[in-house]
């Protein structure tokens, strides 16, 4: 009997103790369930945060630019209309941003914390709010005022915004809610508004078909309607009878390399497909349209990788570098993002159209000249008489000093008709600093007649003379110029403006950098109706010699040995010809952009190759967004509205948020 009630207690205690483990346990388990819920809500709301915020930047960029094309050409040339004189005197709360940044954004000057909160369609309470800071201080920094170039230099209109947007996943009764989710995140970007022309917001722009034969380094976007490529490059070599001889050369691993977007702009008046076209070795005569015709093109991200094509370093590859290359002369192992646009949805021209008429280098420059020219010009040379702007002595040069106070030079020469094939009627050299405290003047170089052309050398002055190796004197102006002729440039110069030639531009181993501080980037445009061509850039640079090449694709710096780096040519390019840049047994480093247009552009080709060890590109060519941060007097005005966005990036929200309506 005993023994039967003790066997009942210890059933009784053993069935507590599992009743209590199993509560214990189920407990637990509740927890991590609940604990697991809350996580994975949190990752859902960051997630769909994140793609609401991405879609307001979007809004904001289309909206903004939707609104700004409202504004007519005629508005920005009437000097009265409210946004044009906004754009004059940039201010704090200026018409461009009542009128059309605040109607999308809230204005954070006063509360860093003030969002404007758009509903998606059906959902009054999930969307995104945007908020935006006006980085224009009180001395009118971070804005570049519009200038239409009538009374002086021209140069486009720049605002620059500090543009932030929050997504705004679920919301109770008001989406001021949203500040009582577990995670807040806002999406911020740099935003410029701006009249820049359409060219100078690409590393490399055509309106028609770009071959990149061989391996060409581009670091930025890239507009074109139809992409050729080859691993093959075309060169010329001189032979023993001194004629030019062209060859054929490459090697698998010489493939072009795009670190950004590549837009393909549909042609529809055209057989040829937009896309990338794979191509064996390049002929001498160029490829037409109709030997693309029946070949499919490449019109996805996907199939470029599948390919191999614009990748010239793959993921196996031990030597890969970085996607974000710290360095541009070095390639990654991703092709570039591809994005298919209607050509009209993408404005090519450089310059103002009137009554829809194509407007071409030659013809601008020349009205520019035609407007300026003044009765009695600052120097008249008669009888092919030379001149020089400069210090020391030059060799059948006469030295000329130039005014000083006066906003204008211009020179101009006066000569009988010449024969054919005689040489230029005008030869202008300007080296040495003469006019380096001359800012923003306009400086003109023109014959008198029509029939005769300019040719104007422009470069450091020992480059002219037995002492070539001291580079210390370079060509410095800070204003426009405007050649109707041709324009060499040797050697270093120091520059910021424009430089306009009706003519063909040659550019022989130049830099372009301050000369007071060397690692800042001048803005430079070069604006030609002819060819542009760089020609023996650092050839002497035993480029035949892998471990001593290797240092000249290292950025402008001095190493140990104090032994200089070849430096790159900080300008944009701008061509109305077909442009052919050839850089094999050269080293090309361009840090700005290049670009050309117009009916009688038929191609843009590129030709270099890489080195067999570090894949490094002799032609390299890196977007500078100085075009926005800096005034470049003499650029053309535009007049049509860009929004850039640049350094978007994720943020953690740390104080409370306020909502208006928009």
């Amino acid at each position: 009997m005993h023994i039967l009630k003790n066997e009942k207690g210890l059933a009784l205690i053993t069935v507590l103790f599992i009743l209590v483990l199993f509560t214990v346990l189920g407990l637990s388990v509740l927890s991590i369930t609940m604990q697991s819920s809350k996580v994975r809500t949190y990752t859902n709301e960051e997630t769909d945060g994140k793609m609401l915020a991405e879609m307001g930047m979007l809004y904001f960029k289309e909206k903004l630019e939707t609104e700004l094309s409202r504004v007519t050409p005629e508005d920005l040339a009437n000097p009265s209309h409210p946004l044009r004189q906004a754009m004059e005197n940039p201010g704090k709360g200026d018409e461009l941003l009542q009128q059309y940044v605040d109607k999308i954004a809230a204005n954070q000057d006063e509360n860093k914390n003030l969002y404007k909160f758009t509903p998606l369609p059906g959902s009054p309470n999930t969307g995104f709010a945007i908020g935006y800071v006006d980085c224009l201080d009180d001395s009118g920094e971070n804005a570049l005022p519009y200038k239409d170039g009538k009374s002086g230099t021209s140069q486009p209109y720049v605002r620059k915004l500090k543009v932030s947007v929050l997504g705004v996943p679920k919301g109770g009764e008001n989406a001021g809610s949203f500040k009582t989710l577990q995670k807040q995140v806002k999406l911020t970007s740099t935003v410029y508004i701006n009249t820049v022309p359409a060219p100078f917001h690409y590393a490399v722009s055509t309106s028609n078909e770009l071959r990149l034969f061989g391996g060409t380094n581009i670091i930025g976007n890239v507009l074109a309607p139809v992409v050729v490529t080859s691993t093959d490059y075309r060169y010329s070599e001189e032979t023993e009878d001194k004629t030019q001889e062209w060859k054929t050369a490459g090697e698998a691993w010489n493939k072009p390399y795009i670190e950004g977007n590549l837009f393909l702009s549909n042609d529809t008046d055209t057989a040829t497909k937009n896309g990338i076209y794979q191509t064996g070795t390049p002929k001498a005569e160029a490829p037409t349209e109709k030997s693309l015709q029946g070949g499919t093109p490449i019109a996805t991200r996907q199939a470029l990788r599948s390919a191999g094509i614009m990748t010239p370093l793959t993921l196996a590859d031990d030597t890969k570098t970085e996607l974000s290359a710290p360095k541009p002369y070095l390639p990654g192992y991703e092709p570039p993002f591809l994005e298919t646009v209607e050509k009209d949805d993408i404005p090519t021209t450089l310059f103002r159209k009137w009554a829809d008429q194509e407007l071409t280098v030659k013809k601008y420059i020349k009205d520019i000249i035609e407007a300026n020219r003044p009765t009695s010009p600052d120097f008249t040379v008669e009888n092919n008489e030379s001149i020089f702007f400069g210090e020391g002595e030059a060799t059948g040069f006469v030295k000329v000093d130039p005014p000083t106070g006066t906003d204008k030079i211009f020179l101009i020469s006066r000569q009988e008709k010449l024969e054919a094939g005689e040489p230029p009627s005008l030869t202008v050299r300007l080296t040495g600093d003469v006019l380096y405290h001359e800012n923003g003047k306009q400086l003109f170089i023109a014959p008198d007649t029509p029939d005769y052309k300019a040719t104007v050398e422009m470069g450091d002055k020992d480059a002219f003379t037995s002492n070539a190796a001291n580079t210390e004197n370079p060509f410095t102006f800070h204003g426009s110029i405007f050649i109707d002729g041709d324009l060499d440039i040797i050697k270093d110069i120091d520059m910021t403006g424009t430089i306009y030639v009706t003519g063909d531009v040659t550019i022989r181993e130049a830099s372009n950098s301050s000369r007071e501080n060397p690692d800042k980037e001048n803005n430079l445009a070069i604006i030609a109706g002819g060819k542009i061509t760089l020609t023996d850039r650092y050839t002497s640079r035993e480029y035949n010699d892998p471990v001593k090449l290797e240092k000249w694709f290292l950025p402008y710096k001095k190493d140990e040995d104090n032994k200089e780096k070849v430096p790159p040519f900080s300008a944009f390019l701008y061509s109305d010809s077909t442009l052919e840049l050839y850089s094999v047994k050269s080293i090309n480093l361009i840090r700005g952009g290049i670009a050309n247009g117009s009916s009688t552009a038929k191609y843009m080709e590129l030709n270099t190759k890489r080195e067999t060890d570090s894949l490094a590109s002799r032609l390299s060519i890196q977007f500078s967004r100085g075009i926005f941060e800096r005034a470049t007097p003499g650029l053309p005005p535009g007049d049509q509205f860009f929004i850039d966005m640049y350094d978007e990036k994720y943020e953690n929200v740390k104080s409370d948020i306020t909502f208006t309506s928009s």
